[in-house]
C-alpha cells in the first residue's frame, strides 16, 4: 500500500517528512467506517512520534486498511499538506476532526483549512510528544476544479477491492504506461 511505499522512500532518503499529498479518490481514506478513527486517535497518538510508524503491526491488528491509511500517515506526522480531490458524484466523508477553520465568523467557516489530530488520551501525552502539527487541508468537491500547482515527485495508484469494481482493474495496466515505475 501507499504507507509501505512512502516508508520505503523515507528509509531510502528519497522522500523527506513531512511531505504534501494530493489524494484523488471518491473517499477521503481518513477513517470513516470500520475500523474508524478511534484506534489512531486513542492508541497511536499517545505513542512517541518515533514509535508510531509500525505499519505491519497495525495491519496484523486489523486496524489499518485502505479506508484509513491517510489518517495513520497524519498520525505518523508524515504529511504537512493534504488535498482531497473528490468525484462530484461521491458523498462527502470528511470526519469531524477535520476542522474547518481557526475562527468562525458570522457566516461560519466555509471551506476546510486544516486538520490537527487530537483526543483526550493524546492530550495527556502532549508534554512528552508535543502538540500534533497543523496539517493544511483543502477539499475539492469536484475534480474538474483541481489543478496541481507544481509537478509531482511521486505518484502511487491503489486499487481498493472493497470499493472498486473488478472491471476497474483493467485500467491499472493502461495507467502504468504513463509512469516510470520504481
Amino acid at each position: 500500500g501507499a504507507l509501505q511505499f512512502w516508508q520505503g522512500l523515507i528509509a531510502a532518503g528519497q522522500l523527506s517528512v513531512p511531505f504534501e499529498v494530493t489524494h484523488i479518490d471518491a473517499h477521503s481514506d481518513l477513517g470513516i467506517g470500520r475500523p474508524g478513527p478511534g484506534f489512531v486517535l486513542n492508541s497511536v497518538l499517545p505513542l512517541s512520534p518515533a514509535e508510531r510508524a509500525d505499519i505491519k503491526r497495525y495491519y496484523e491488528m486489523k486496524q489499518l486498511d485502505e479506508a484509513n491509511y491517510l489518517l495513520f500517515a497524519l498520525a505518523f506526522r508524515w504529511i504537512s499538506r493534504l488535498e482531497n480531490v473528490r468525484n462530484p458524484k461521491s458523498r462527502p466523508d470528511i470526519p469531524q476532526f477535520a476542522f474547518r477553520c481557526e475562527q468562525e465568523n458570522q457566516r461560519g467557516c466555509g471551506e476546510y483549512e486544516f486538520i490537527r489530530l487530537s483526543s483526550f488520551v493524546s492530550k495527556l501525552f502532549e508534554a512528552k510528544n508535543g502538540i500534533e502539527p497543523r496539517v493544511d487541508f483543502k477539499v475539492f468537491d469536484d475534480y474538474t476544479e483541481f489543478s496541481a500547482s507544481a509537478e509531482y515527485d511521486f505518484a502511487s495508484l491503489a486499487v481498493s477491492p472493497r470499493y472498486s469494481p473488478a472491471e476497474a482493474d483493467v485500467l491499472v495496466s493502461v495507467i502504468k504506461e504513463y509512469f516510470d515505475l520504481i
